[in-house]
């Protein structure tokens, strides 16, 4: 890596880091291609580092569900929603690629404890493709 490219990266990481929408995937997915990156291995360090925030978003998810337990016990409608979030596990889990929505998508699933096999394969397909449609 060029000095240019490093002192570019932090520029951009710094432009992103405070705006109020945050694109930073797609525009450094981009700026990676101008420098003339490999793009099979952009998608996959994507890829892995979007699995680990997903799970990271789940355990937290995990982590209120048990504190939720503890403190009100599971409710009749907890319940309901639990089998419903069973049920479109999938579809929800795909979503986990849109901003702001993914973060929420993904702790709303750890919360509703979801099976994390399935979470994750899921979130797996619906970041990959996301990765292979914007490169």
């Amino acid at each position: 890596m060029s000095l240019f490219e490093a002192y570019s990266f932090l520029f951009f990481d710094s432009l992103m880091s405070v705006m109020v929408f945050v694109p930073n995937t797609t525009m450094v997915f981009h700026v990676m291609n101008i420098f003339g990156y490999q793009k099979y291995y952009i998608i996959f360090v994507a890829t892995l580092g979007s699995l680990a925030g997903v799970s990271i978003n789940y355990l937290f998810g995990k982590i209120l569900n048990y504190i939720k337990q503890k403190q009100i016990g599971e409710s009749e409608k907890y319940v309901r929603l639990r089998s419903l979030t069973q049920k479109r596990l999938y579809f929800l889990s795909a979503l986990s690629f849109i901003p702001i929505v993914g973060v929420v998508v993904t702790v709303f699933l750890g919360l509703m404890r979801a099976s994390f096999k399935r979470f994750i394969t899921a979130a797996l397909i619906g970041r990959l493709l996301y990765y292979l449609v914007i490169s």
